[in-house]
């Protein structure tokens, strides 16, 4: 298992290649300015990796519960990553929409 500080590396590394690709090529593909498309992703990122530790936490907790291993079959894996995605399409679609008009 990864310690707490490469977790932390990873989020922080991931969150910010995610930066560098989704603003300008958000901007370029949906025609906002550079600055709106950089506010949705640093706030999304933000949330992200946020909601990231707490689902992860939850899912484990729940799968110690009902399994009582955290050993997770392909099946399980798919079913963690859409409900995570699901998760964040709940929090980020409606603000988005807000924000962009």
């Amino acid at each position: 298992m990864r310690t707490t500080k490469d977790r932390i590396r990873h989020t922080i590394g991931f969150e910010v290649i995610g930066l560098l690709i989704f603003a300008p090529l958000g901007s370029l593909v949906f025609g906002f300015a550079l600055h709106q498309m950089g506010t949705i992703a640093v706030v999304a990122s933000i949330i992200a990796a946020c909601w990231n530790s707490l689902y992860n936490l939850l899912f484990d907790k729940a799968m110690l519960r009902l399994t009582g291993q955290l050993r997770k079959p392909v099946a399980v894996r798919v079913l963690h990553a859409i409900l995570f995605e699901a998760g964040l399409l709940v929090v980020f679609l409606p603000m988005v929409s807000w924000y962009l008009g």
